[in-house]
């Protein structure tokens, strides 16, 4: 998450996030961790200026481009009661594969590498 105050630097805080992003994708494809760009599971994030929320998704393709979000239909907030809810149910949505996609991914083919099995 990049946060800004009301009235923030959007750009800012999409350079940020998309260098947090872009650095965390390259790590799991550096000689350490040497998982295929085509293995590699989205990376999500979310740029929070005032009341307004952006996910952004961020990707490796199979040549080494990484593309990022954000993704207009995702947008939402904190600003009235439809963008509360519009972000609640993303937020839910987001957890769900995390918990059922993301979390097991990184489970298999990150922290289990390098760890010592009896």
């Amino acid at each position: 998450m990049e946060v800004k105050e009301v009235g923030g630097d959007y750009n800012e805080a999409v350079m940020q996030l998309a260098i947090y992003s872009v650095a965390g994708l390259e790590k799991l494809r550096t000689q350490s961790l040497n998982i295929p760009n085509s293995q590699i599971l989205p990376s999500l994030g979310w740029t929070i200026i005032g009341h307004e929320w952006k996910l952004h998704i961020s990707w490796k393709e199979s040549d080494g481009r990484v593309v990022l979000g954000p993704w207009t239909a995702l947008h939402c907030g904190t600003g009235s009661y439809h963008d509360l809810f519009t972000l609640l149910n993303l937020v839910r949505r987001v957890k769900g594969w995390f918990e059922t996609q993301y979390w097991p991914w990184l489970v298999d083919k990150v922290l289990s590498i390098g760890a010592v099995h009896t």
